[in-house]
């Protein structure tokens, strides 16, 4: 007799809300979208992250909103537009020292919704839940590691070599994103 499938969990004894919130972690694109969110959160200096922050939140909560209203799940291109969000930001860390401001907020924005619109889980049991844990562990994985990048600028005046850290990041993660991108458009 046939029985319903029964996936193992991606944390174990992790259930429920506390599940969701490793989700970001877990996920690929999303660890990806945030690591690279974060870090150029701290690359665009403390007034202008606290605004790309609050822009990458509100934009965030709009793809959550967009996919609500329009049906859209995770996966229907929206691989594609994270990727491409996770790219402009760590082309953007690797060519400035200090990233212009408008186009690192721009960006922010893009990354927020596409990732609001990518968080939708599938309905059931623990839907809240998870929603509300998945979107809160993608804003806090962006907040630790912005907060890893600040550290990173309170010491490059005191290393001349330490600003070329994130600019590597950067260069390896849009070398990342383009390797799974040339995977994902010949897969289809």
């Amino acid at each position: 007799m046939a029985a319903p499938a029964s996936a193992h969990s991606s944390v174990p004894g992790a259930e429920g809300l506390f599940l969701a919130l490793a989700h970001p972690l877990t996920e690929p694109l999303q660890g990806l979208v945030a690591g690279t969110a974060g870090l150029l959160a701290a690359r665009l200096g403390q007034l202008p992250a606290v605004t790309g922050l609050k822009l990458l939140l509100a934009s965030g909560l709009a793809g959550l909103v967009a996919a609500f209203t329009t049906g859209i799940r995770p996966g229907a291109g929206l691989d594609i537009v994270l990727l491409l969000a996770a790219m402009g930001a760590a082309g953007w860390i690797a060519a400035f020292r200090r990233p212009p401001v408008r186009p690192g907020l721009g960006l922010a924005a893009i990354a927020g919704l596409a990732a609001g619109m990518n968080t939708i889980p599938e309905p059931g049991e623990g839907f809240a839940a998870t929603l509300i844990g998945s979107y809160a562990g993608f804003l806090l994985a962006i907040v630790y590691l912005s907060g890893a990048g600040v550290w990173l600028a309170r010491h490059e005046a005191r290393h001349d070599w330490l600003h070329l850290v994130p600019r590597v990041i950067g260069a390896w993660i849009v070398a990342i994103t383009m390797l799974v991108l040339a995977f994902l458009v010949s897969a289809r």
